[in-house]
């Protein structure tokens, strides 16, 4: 029974994780212009990380690319939803760019948390404008979702 009860707490918390990280997609996509609203609504750019953060934090270091690669395809599916109508296939590349990117973003937030358990935020937001930085430049520039 322990075993089964473990397993199920497990499957809760990866089931609370999963539920966090497409809130924080939708909340990031939900910023910028979409089908919904033209404008966006920029004010859900001020929370739309929380949930990611707040993932990164409970997650395992080891497991920290895997919930990287989830946001990553999530956030950027739904933020380019339009590249379709260009191909078909644009939007699925773009999706695997950028699960490939925050596979390799989260766990240097998460090595930051391990690091710095009390300002671990600050080298946290220093990674993420950097890596927001050195995606814009080059053949996979794409300055179309930045934060900033």
């Amino acid at each position: 029974m322990s075993l089964v009860a473990t397993g199920l707490r497990g499957l809760g918390a990866c089931l609370v994780n999963l539920g966090a990280l497409f809130l924080g997609a939708l909340l990031f996509a939900g910023a910028c212009p979409n089908f919904l609203f033209e404008n966006g609504l920029p004010l859900l750019g001020w929370i739309a990380y929380a949930p990611v953060f707040w993932v990164i934090r409970r997650v395992p270091l080891g497991a920290s690319f895997l919930w990287g690669a989830f946001y990553g395809y999530a956030a950027y599916t739904l933020f380019n939803f339009w590249l379709t109508a260009f191909h078909p296939i644009a939007g699925l590349v773009v999706g695997i760019v950028y699960l490939i990117y925050f596979a390799l973003l989260f766990p240097l937030l998460k090595l930051a948390h391990i690091l710095y358990p009390r300002r671990g935020y600050i080298l946290q937001w220093l990674c993420w404008i950097g890596f927001e930085y050195l995606r814009t430049p080059g053949c996979l520039g794409y300055a179309y979702g930045i934060t900033g």
